[in-house]
């Protein structure tokens, strides 16, 4: 329990949070900082620069360092808490303090850690309703408010939705009216890319509509794999452009943040910086499921997706963490799975 624990210390920054004039040898340390070994898993040369300039514009201007996490806004059906949050979000927000702790020691203004949900495309990309998709934010937004208790000076968390910013149906019909466009683009593609483009897809959708119907049939869920990858594409391009979102990932002061999105191919050209949600893990907070890892020596807590948490059989063991109060519907129950058959 000792590692559960350790998610609801305030950590201390190591060293009294310096402010220095605005010169490249601080902007050179923040941004080491950001893109240390341990978290960062990559960085495009372009994007780089990209980080030092909005740094460097933080710390010219005495401001924040604004970090934007942009994530789908749903729990993934796979897990029992769905729709609500579980363990998995509590552990990357420890995460993502230890990773910010060297930038408070750097940078006096603090850190302002951003999260946007894109959930306004994931009923029509994904088959979710839109009532799961509430749920989840209020579930998300409760858990990082209850959160910002255990949070360093210096650092602060915001959430917001995009659906709630952006004219929803003006941004849906213009994407569903560049599908055949699209589409027909993915019919001339070879298998194999089809079949590359296709995995997170087959992932992502619920078998089921939204609407409570029975499981589709697979040339209908097939269909809707292509149509989901699709619009997940459609989306990227027409929610920024000017009408939208803009460059708001990207503009002057902000960094973006991404997890496995990061090592995929459609991160190639944006090339936004990549880390570890979780210690050992690159498993979206959103799509895994927190649990407890014991080795034969320790435990540790990481997020698990859904093959690598099928993969730890006999069935978990239950530690009881009640005690903790964390404002989730499994608050009171954490997994506990070995990987070596020790616990059998």
């Amino acid at each position: 329990m000792e590692a559960v624990a350790q998610l609801f210390k305030v950590p201390e920054i190591p060293g009294k949070a310096r402010r220095f004039p605005a010169s490249e040898d601080i902007v050179d340390e923040i941004l080491e900082a950001l893109l240390r070994k341990g978290f960062r898993r990559r960085v495009g040369e372009k994007r780089r620069e990209g980080i030092r300039a909005s740094i460097r514009a933080n710390v010219q201007d005495g401001t924040p360092i604004n970090l934007v996490i942009p994530f789908g806004g749903y729990k993934h059906f796979w897990n029992p808490s769905a729709p609500n949050p579980d363990w998995a979000e509590v552990i990357h927000l420890k995460r993502m303090v230890e990773y910010i702790l060297p930038v408070l020691q750097l940078h006096g203004p603090g850190v302002r850690l951003e999260y946007v949900s894109e959930d306004v495309v994931i009923p029509r990309m994904n088959n979710y309703s839109v009532a799961s998709l509430d749920t989840y934010a209020s579930g998300f937004e409760r858990v990082i408010g209850w959160y910002s208790r255990f949070l360093p000076k210096g650092l602060s968390l915001n959430f917001w939705r995009i659906g709630d910013v952006v004219d929803r149906e003006a941004l849906i019909e213009l994407i569903l009216d560049d599908l055949p466009r699209r589409r027909a683009l993915f019919n001339n593609l070879p298998d194999d890319q089809k079949t590359a483009s296709l995995r997170r897809s087959h992932r992502s959708v619920v078998p089921g509509g939204s609407d409570g119907r029975a499981t589709l049939s697979y040339e209908h869920l097939f269909e809707r794999i292509v149509e989901s990858r699709l619009i997940e594409q459609a989306f990227s391009d027409i929610a920024f452009s000017p009408q939208f979102v803009g460059n708001y990932y990207e503009s002057k002061n902000r960094i973006c943040i991404c997890f496995s999105y990061g090592m995929s191919a459609d991160n190639d050209e944006r090339q936004f910086l990549t880390i570890n949600g979780s210690r050992g893990s690159m498993v979206d907070f959103w799509v895994g499921r927190g649990v407890s890892i014991y080795d034969g020596r320790k435990a540790r807590l990481t997020i698990l997706s859904r093959r690598q948490h099928e993969a730890l059989a006999p069935p978990p063991h239950l530690l009881d963490t009640s005690e903790f109060g964390v404002p989730l519907t499994t608050c009171d129950k954490l997994e506990l799975l070995a990987t070596d058959g020790l616990m059998r």
